[in-house]
């Protein structure tokens, strides 16, 4: 005879399998099965299966199946273990199983969501859902992209290319917590060493039904009007939190290291060359507050960003994005429709109270449709943007944000189009004005490229 079984699901499942137990319930939801164990397990303890003698050799696992309520028997007060199982039997050993996951121990578990993984669709015909299990165990999620960026500004027959990597892993902690990051290796031309940052890395607590959304660690910013800040790759060290559905309110604050923000050489004439990602040396002080409405047709909000940093002040008023304590205060507003599925217009607006020039950024859009990781899937752009460097001195987008220099302002064209699943090509052209320090401007234009790789 077996030795006796711990109270262990592991045993209890796999020997379920062999031996051909048949439950005689289909439980519709975990708690009904919760519920129906515990019956079960008391009647089992004391009526052991009249089928079973007490010298068999399973007699003692298959009385610990029965009291833990994983084995319930038939109707008739049998075991019938030299019984075939089918399929759809065996599925309601594995979703009872699945409603007492919570007393197993890990390999308990995993053997449970392989089972369940296995067994998917007589599960979901029994009205048991998977996805719950599968996040609890496979609750490490990784996503990524492999990106190639080529750039050319004509003016100056300037030409960059960069590649990279980003990595973007996901563990679901439980029903509400996950933990989030971001990863990124780069290569330029410029440059031939790889450089790896950790972009993002945040907890974030979810409770939808609050509504209440909150983020510690290393967050991305919230910038509605996408004029201020790269959303992509800067984030700062702190915290924010969002409440609400349609309407919805944010407010946080912690330090910001500027990784992203343009700086360049400025001649005597106040002419910005080599226009660069610069990081702030002292880091910013950051604070901020917006709502943001959105009901699935009509769009916008409004938002204030306070910033302190002895390096956002400068004596030359190319690249004075603050007052002489450091501080900078920025305030956006935008607004938007969508026309149709299809179609959407959104303006934005942004003003930097403590700069003297460069102190505003404005954009209008037009938008069809747009390329997503399906094939086929395409889209085109066209917007005017006007973008003062002082204002829009860590911008996000793709386009002349990413050149801006001392400003520009001009018409931008956008294409994009997924040939291949998950393989996205993006194109950006941009005709207009570099906007100097003393207010005169001279012809600008540039083109971009970049192809992305989704995984």
């Amino acid at each position: 005879m077996l030795k006796k079984v711990d109270k262990k699901l592991t045993a209890g499942i796999a020997l379920a399998l062999m031996t051909g137990i048949l439950p005689t319930t289909v439980f519709a939801n975990p708690g009904a099965m919760d519920k129906a164990a515990e019956v079960a397990a008391e009647s089992a303890a004391a009526k052991p299966f009249a089928d079973l003698p007490a010298d068999h050799w399973a007699y003692d696992a298959v009385k610990q199946l029965a009291d833990d309520g994983v084995v319930i028997g038939y109707e008739d007060g049998l075991f019938k273990g030299d019984r075939k199982a089918t399929r759809y039997e065996v599925a309601q050993v594995v979703a009872r199983a699945m409603a007492n996951e919570s007393r197993a121990n890990e390999a308990d578990r995993a053997l449970i969501h392989h089972l369940a993984v296995e067994f998917a669709n007589e599960l979901d015909n029994l009205g048991v859902r998977v996805s719950n299990l599968e996040n609890k165990m496979d609750n490490v999620k990784w996503n990524g992209q492999l990106r190639y960026d080529a750039q050319n500004r004509d003016e100056t027959n300037q030409r960059d290319s960069a590649m990279e990597l980003r990595l973007n892993p996901t563990a679901q902690v439980n029903d509400h917590f996950k933990v989030v990051g971001q990863v990124t290796a780069s290569v330029d031309e410029d440059d031939s060493d790889m450089k790896v940052h950790l972009d993002k890395a945040y907890a974030e607590a979810d409770y939808a039904k609050m509504p209440l959304n909150v983020k510690l660690g290393q967050v991305a910013f919230t910038d509605d009007s996408g004029l201020l800040f790269d959303e992509d790759y800067d984030a700062f060290r702190g915290g924010k939190v969002t409440f609400g559905n349609e309407l919805k309110v944010t407010a946080g604050g912690g330090r910001w290291e500027g990784r992203n923000v343009l700086g360049g050489k400025v001649d005597k004439d106040g002419t910005a060359h080599d226009v660069v990602s610069q990081k702030l040396a002292n880091d910013a002080d950051y604070q901020f507050v917006g709502a943001q409405y959105d009901n699935g047709t009509v769009f916008g909000g409004a938002a204030y960003h306070h910033l302190k940093s002895e390096d956002l002040a400068n004596k030359n008023e190319a690249y004075n994005r603050a007052n002489k304590e450091g501080e900078t205060d920025l305030w956006t507003v935008n607004a938007g429709v969508r026309v149709n599925s299809d179609v959407t217009l959104r303006g934005a607006y942004a003003k930097n109270e403590k700069a003297t020039v460069g102190d505003e950024s404005k954009s209008v859009e037009l938008a069809y449709k747009g390329a997503n990781a399906d094939k086929n899937s395409w889209g085109l752009t066209a917007a005017y943007k006007n973008l003062g460097a002082n204002t829009t001195f860590s911008p996000s987008g793709f386009g002349v944000e990413k050149l801006a220099g001392e400003g520009v302002k001009g018409y931008q064209l956008g294409a994009s189009y997924t040939p291949w699943q998950n393989v996205k090509i993006e194109g950006s052209y941009f005709n207009g004005k570099n906007v100097k320090a003393d207010g005169t401007t001279k012809d600008y234009d540039s083109v971009e490229g970049r192809v992305v790789f989704s995984f």
